[in-house]
């Protein structure tokens, strides 16, 4: 090979292999994607009212029972969740999932010795979901939590809507007969307006508490049975946002 040819080669080669040299590698190494969730807290706990939600560390607030948190932008995965009351502070790690909405309802602790908290997470929508998503015009969408609990007994409920005949007479029709303490029904379709509701004992007539709801049209809702005893109550509602 004459030596011209030779360097030509070279100069070939070097203009092939020159860029790879030339890979800007970031000094502080590959940045990981920032995953999010949001998440709003509803307050039940009835052994420490109030109380100061905390997360990783960092307040949220102090809440009384049926209160919530707006919605609150967290990073996904597994948070450090902690009540800190007048009788001390308890701590747990919940998982979040990406791109999620949804409500997590603070639970009245056991009074046994050693009882964990107990945070019911309820997953909504999907961050880039729209908020009337699969819910029919003229609907709304309504599911029910029971936080019904003195930290020793609980109370499993039920939820009656009273609705009015064609012949005009009241009546009321069972919604879902039987939700535990610290769980939650499937959502259910009501009619867009005002409804009358009525909070029973599980599998029974027996009433605990009346209530209301406004379901708006193309909307989703969340209620809540918040209380001590089967004799004290009460109700709250949320409109998902």
């Amino acid at each position: 090979m004459s030596l011209k040819r030779g360097l030509a080669v070279l100069c070939i080669a070097a203009m092939a292999l020159g860029p790879l040299g030339c890979v800007d590698v970031p000094s502080t190494g590959p940045q990981l994607p920032d995953y999010r969730s949001v998440y709003r807290f509803v307050y039940a706990a009835n052994d420490a009212n109030p109380g100061q939600l905390l997360v990783d560390g960092a307040s949220k607030g102090n809440l009384n029972v049926a209160q919530a948190t707006g919605y609150l932008d967290l990073p996904a995965g597994s948070r450090l969740l902690e009540i800190a009351g007048s009788a001390g502070k308890d701590t747990v790690f919940k998982s979040f999932d990406t791109d999620r909405r949804g409500s997590v309802i603070v639970l009245t602790k056991g009074a046994a010795a050693g009882s964990v908290r107990s945070y019911l997470v309820l997953n909504e929508r999907f961050s880039y979901e729209s908020l009337g998503a699969a819910v029919p015009t003229d609907t709304a969408l309504v599911r029910f939590a029971n936080g019904l609990s003195d930290g020793t007994a609980t109370q499993a409920i039920g939820i009656r809507r009273r609705t009015t005949g064609s012949a005009g007479q009241d009546s009321l029709i069972t919604v879902v007969s039987n939700v535990a303490f610290g769980a939650a029904s499937a959502y259910f379709k009501f009619p867009a307006g005002n409804h009358a509701l009525v909070v029973t004992k599980a599998n029974s007539t027996d009433s605990l508490a009346a209530a209301t709801i406004n379901a708006t049209s193309k909307s989703r809702h969340l209620g809540v049975i918040f209380g001590t005893s089967a004799t004290a109550a009460t109700f709250g509602g949320f409109q998902e946002q």
